[in-house]
């Protein structure tokens, strides 16, 4: 196939839920040349073995993608399609830049991201270099997702978000512009406080719950979460033991670098999510029966709990979740109506874990995918499908 190629499609018009069984492929007849040329007429068979080994891509001016960063250290960073070209290029904006770079589509380096636009008025959460703010959508950028924002909330530190990014210090008519770095020089007073920012998956959320309000629940749950798992029972004298001292034996399957350094990475703060830069390591941790993997897993909790400042942890126990779909026979997302059904569909807790999610500031921790039982393909599939949405996942099970 070649770019000159336009493909006219004829679909059964009992059915359309069937393939067409012939696909005409010519010029279209407006298209201004001497001579189409005769339409060739192949099964579908036939065009999708021609098309196997093409890569085919149908990104737009708008388009959202996360691009990958060539060398050993992998990042991954949002930007904004901006320009196509006829050859197959593109040029790409990253989030909180103007500058445009070149961009190749190659299947090994971009994901496509989510489109974020809200109308005039939405309340949002927007995490600004190193805090979340509360915002108002002031203006929206029809060709990208850059929006203007009022900041709202007061306590913004005025440290430097991205040496490209302009602000707008309103007071009365009058309205002075000074990039973010200068942000701290400015005496702001009374004034509204307004900013052009890219939304991206992971540096804002709707807000659902007030700042003041998201706080109040999350400090109420990490102490349901000290009460669960700070301790462990031994068995045998019936004693509490910290589960921070107890020791794990961590061997990463490639390379040799300590298993522990490796999985704290899951719960270490996104301090560039702002710019579009969120790492999202994801892990399975195999081990035989009695090795400590449940163990490990409360650890890993109290880890992130200790030090909640950007991400929430959820503990799942497999058992629990396949046994909650049997008995209330979840359909859909499994793992949110697993915490509706834990937690209750009105709490504060599931409005809150709505708006972490939104902005990728959970941290799914699943225990023992081996208890599954029946329910082991749909719950394999859901947590695939979280690492998918760029959340951080870390689950164990038996070497199976």
């Amino acid at each position: 196939p070649s770019r000159e190629m336009r493909g006219l499609v004829t679909f059964n018009p009992e059915s359309q839920l069937q393939w067409p069984q012939e696909i005409r492929l010519g010029r279209r007849p407006e298209d201004k040349r001497d001579d189409p040329g005769p339409q060739k007429v192949v099964s579908v068979v036939e065009l999708r073995a021609k098309c196997d080994d093409v890569p085919l891509f149908c990104l737009t001016r708008g388009s959202r993608i996360v691009q990958r960063s060539r060398g050993k250290v992998v990042k991954w960073r949002e930007g904004t399609v901006m320009d196509v070209h006829v050859d197959g290029s593109y040029r790409v904006r990253h989030d909180q830049e103007d500058e445009l770079i070149p961009f190749t589509p190659e299947t090994v380096r971009f994901m496509v991201s989510g489109v974020c636009k809200y109308d005039v008025g939405q309340l949002l959460e927007v995490f600004i270099e190193d805090g979340w703010v509360e915002a108002e959508v002031l203006e929206v950028d029809l060709n990208s997702c850059r929006h203007h924002l009022a900041i709202l909330t007061t306590g913004y530190n005025g440290t430097a978000v991205s040496p490209g990014g302009t602000v707008t210090v309103a007071a009365g008519s009058n309205a002075t512009f000074c990039s973010f770095a200068n942000l701290q020089n400015v005496s702001l007073g009374g004034a509204q406080r307004e900013a052009w920012v890219d939304l991206n998956t992971v540096n804002h959320a709707p807000r659902w719950l007030s700042i003041q309000n998201f706080e109040r629940v999350k400090r109420r749950y990490i102490r349901h979460l000290f009460t669960m798992y700070a301790y462990i029972v031994d068995a045998l004298t019936g004693k509490q033991h910290d589960v921070l001292e107890q020791s794990f034996k961590l061997t990463p399957s490639q390379g040799s670098e300590d298993g522990w350094a490796v999985l704290e990475t899951v719960v270490d703060p996104a301090a560039d999510r702002f710019i579009g830069f969120f790492p999202w390591p994801c892990y399975i941790v195999e081990g035989p029966p009695a090795s400590g993997k449940s163990c490990f897993t409360r650890c890993l909790v109290m880890v992130c709990a200790k030090n909640p400042r950007d991400l929430l942890p959820v503990h799942i126990p497999i058992i629990d979740l396949a046994r909650l779909i049997k008995q209330n026979q979840v359909h859909g997302d499994i793992v949110t109506e697993y915490m509706k059904i834990r937690y209750g569909k009105e709490s504060d807790y599931c409005v809150m874990f709505r708006q972490a999610a939104y902005a990728r500031r959970v941290v799914y921790i699943f225990d023992g995918i081996d208890e599954a039982g029946e329910e082991k393909g749909r719950i394999e599939a859901a947590i695939v499908g979280l690492a998918r949405q760029r959340f951080r996942v870390v689950a164990t099970t038996r070497p199976n």
